[in-house]
């Protein structure tokens, strides 16, 4: 419900700070409704940019944490920050002392046990709200929101001292829902698009409202001003337009005006019958009152908390009796189970309120034709929603025009509120407006397989995840939460992926089951303790695809070299395919297993690989690394392997022992830029230290130098590259057999000539 304001004046673009009042000024409600908004403003706006979009309080950890009791999802209490708005669980209520509890931080009472998620305060259980799924893979989420409290919703605040409401108050309301859609291949960090049916859930309303005057045709009636183009009231008002059934302009949209800000209602009484209540009130006047012909809406507190409109009927009043009469008859869930009842309307603080909306509703045109009739058979006194670019007429020269910015829609509940003045004849000017509520904010706040026990936590604590938490660190991950499911390296990189950042690994072992998959990320970066973070892996730990400015650095990679049953794998630890910008600094790699079946790859390379920097690490594989050599299984036909573009490739200060190759880049390869290979160390390789075939694209040029070997097969392999590229090859060799190490030295445009030392 609406409090009766004279308008609405905060405008965040003006950088309001505060609001000063003047010596014997008159104060009106405008002014302290502008500073509260201020100061909220400011309030939501720093614990967004401190906390974060959604974050769980430090000195209530466990605040809104899923668990599953008897089938039942489980809400722990405590304070959650969702964009700013604090959403606070207070414990399920209870009268058992032992229930309750004192909370010496804030100095107020709490109640000890976690809420059922059929028994949250601003939820209506079942069947009014949807019920929990029976099966699948589904989001639990937070949906927060605030709502406006008069009388009519808490009766508490008329003072009994004086017989009348004084003052409204602002309610934050939040609810745990269940998102319909199977969330089965999401993990928390998913993106928006990649989760069914979030981004539809989580887009704001597109609705925009413009409002104007327009000369209308002169009136018989003695008492209204001739027409002048301005606002023609005999009163100040504030204007409320609200929409009233969800839709787009033109489509199945609909809306209602008041021009008291909707505060003109009463709680009912008693629910006489399906189509008559008795009213605590009829209102203070014929102006600020119900009559008959008025449209009324008439709803209660399930259908404002499950976001549905009320029914609106137009009401004939009896005054003696204090009751409205109308048709057709209430639906069965604003109906008590039994008539006459006087407990029903009271517990579920069902009520009306009136709308202004009346007659004929006109076109704003020079000829003025009927858009709506509301007077005519069959109308429901909700007005539908034009096409975008009609504009129509409310009163008195009022009018406004809707518009859609995207696909969202109109919202059910989207309301706009403006002022007209009858001192300068204005109207206040929205152009293009988004409504002014209701807003809605979102938290994920687990991922819930139906029948396999607790949801997995996607809450974000505070202080952030992890020990040894630095501002390096945006998302830490621990091998506990790695370990529980509660807080992977996956679900951290997924959070990362659109925005970019670093993910930091604690002193640990981290075992994965599946490889970590870098997939069109951007800007991340794996960063580890050294030789105390462990990766295993039965196969690849890292998969990149379609990656840019991404990095792992300073752990140990133990991969068993197990390749994908039934489909070629490259075996390789680390696998980027197609990649802008890659660096593998400070990593020992170690693949294990048997490489002449597996492919044992401690890096791999394929697609287009440009920017990649191999730097400081120690590869200990089959084959270090290599673009694109893949095992195809016995007996399984595939494709020939892909191609692969490598360009600015450095591959330097390794130590490389391998059984099979060092750097190994040959077969369906093409380079291009130039290539690196530089003071490296190669141990065994019977196959080559440094292999480097394939095709070269013009002003490509290649630099292998001063590497050292002691290996058991050629140290260098190369091709020349094309016309006025450029070649150096040197390598010093450390082999007790003369005759398998070779050096070879290229000329631009000349053969590679072996030559024995």
């Amino acid at each position: 419900m609406a409090s009766d304001i004279s308008r609405i004046r905060s405008n965040p673009l003006l950088d309001v700070a505060g609001v000063t009042l003047k010596q014997g000024g008159v104060v009106l409600d405008a002014d302290v409704n502008e500073l509260v908004d201020v100061l909220d403003r400011r309030l939501r706006a720093l614990a967004s940019d401190v906390l974060g979009r959604s974050t769980v309080s430090q000195t209530t950890p466990n605040a809104f944490k899923l668990s599953v009791l008897g089938g039942m999802l489980m809400i722990a209490k405590g304070r959650l920050y969702v964009d700013g708005l604090l959403a606070e669980n207070h414990g399920a209520a209870s009268s058992a002392v032992a229930e309750q509890v004192f909370d010496a931080l804030m100095a107020e009472p709490a109640f000890l046990n976690a809420i059922r998620y059929d028994q949250q305060p601003y939820l209506p259980p079942p069947p009014a709200s949807p019920a929990l799924p029976t099966s699948g893979r589904h989001l639990v989420y937070l949906d927060v929101w605030q709502r406006e409290l008069t009388h009519l919703e808490r009766p508490d605040l008329v003072e009994v001292a004086v017989g009348v409401e004084t003052s409204a108050r602002l309610q934050t309301v939040w609810q745990v829902k269940v998102l319909a859609e199977d969330a089965a291949n999401a993990t928390c960090g998913s993106p928006d698009a990649e989760l069914p049916g979030w981004a539809a859930l989580t887009a704001p309303s597109s609705a925009r409202l413009t409002t104007g005057t327009f000369t209308p045709p002169a009136s018989p009636d003695p008492c209204e001003l001739p027409p002048s183009g301005d606002y023609q009231g005999l009163e100040n008002q504030t204007y409320r337009v609200e929409i009233h059934a969800p839709g787009q302009p033109g489509g199945s949209a609909s809306f209602k005006w008041s021009r008291e800000n909707a505060s003109v209602g009463s709680r009912v009484e008693v629910v006489v019958s399906a189509t008559e209540l008795q009213l605590q009130t009829l209102g203070r006047d014929e102006v600020l009152g119900l009559a008959s012909g008025d449209w009324v809406e008439i709803v209660d507190e399930h259908r404002e908390l499950l976001q549905q409109p009320g029914e609106m009927r137009r009401i004939t009043v009896n005054t003696a009796a204090r009751r409205i009469s109308f048709t057709p008859a209430l639906p069965a869930d604003l109906l008590p189970p039994s008539l006459p009842d006087a407990d029903f309307p009271a517990a579920r603080h069902l009520r009306v309120r009136r709308w202004d909306q009346k007659g004929k509703v006109l076109v704003a045109s020079a000829t003025t034709p009927v858009f709506h009739d509301l007077d005519a058979p069959g109308a429901t006194g909700a007005i539908p929603v034009p096409a975008a670019g009609t504009t129509l007429m409310l009163e008195h020269g009022v009018t406004v025009r809707f518009d859609s910015a995207g696909t969202a829609g109109l919202r059910s509940g989207d309301f706009w509120v403006f002022a007209a003045r009858t001192a300068d004849a204005s109207v206040e000017v929205l152009t293009q407006a988004p409504p002014r509520g209701i807003h809605h904010h979102y938290a994920r706040l687990g991922l819930w397989t139906v029948g396999a026990g607790d949801p997995t936590d996607c809450r974000t604590p505070w202080p952030p995840r992890g020990e040894g938490h630095d501002c390096s660190c945006t998302e830490c991950v621990t091998p506990e939460s790695q370990a529980s499911g509660a807080w992977t390296i996956q679900a951290a990189v997924d959070r990362l992926r659109d925005t970019g950042g670093t993910v930091c690994l604690g002193v640990g072992t981290y075992a994965l089951n599946e490889p970590v998959r870098l997939s069109a990320a951007r800007s991340v970066r794996i960063r580890g303790q050294g030789s105390a973070t462990l990766v295993v892996s039965p196969g690849a730990a890292f998969e990149i695809r379609q990656g840019l400015g991404l990095a792992i650095e300073d752990l140990v990679v133990l991969s068993l070299g197990q390749a994908a049953p039934g489909a070629r794998s490259t075996a390789a630890a680390i696998n980027a395919a197609t990649v802008l910008g890659l660096s593998l600094q400070r990593l020992i790699v170690a693949v294990v297993g048997d490489g002449e079946k597996t492919g044992g790859t401690a890096i791999g390379l394929s697609g287009v690989a440009l920017g990649v920097t191999i730097r400081d690490n120690t590869l200990l594989a089959s084959v270090g690394v290599a673009a694109p050599v893949e095992v195809v299984p016995p007996g399984i036909n595939l494709p020939p392997p892909p191609t692969a573009l490598l360009g600015a490739l450095c591959i330097e200060h390794n130590q490389l022992w391998c059984e099979r190759s060092g750097v190994a880049l040959f077969g369906a390869v093409a380079h291009a830029l130039d290539l690196q290979v530089a003071h490296n160390t190669l141990v065994g390789c019977r196959s080559g230290g440094v292999l480097a075939a394939g095709l070269s694209l013009p002003e490509a040029s290649c630099h292998v130098s001063d590497n050292h070997g002691s290996v058991s097969g050629p140290g260098i392999f190369t091709v020349s590259p094309p016309r006025r590229g450029q070649s150096k090859i040197s390598m010093s060799c450390a082999s007790p057999l003369a005759d398998s190490c070779r050096k070879a030295s290229v000329q631009s445009g000349g053969r590679p000539s072996p030559s024995r030392k």
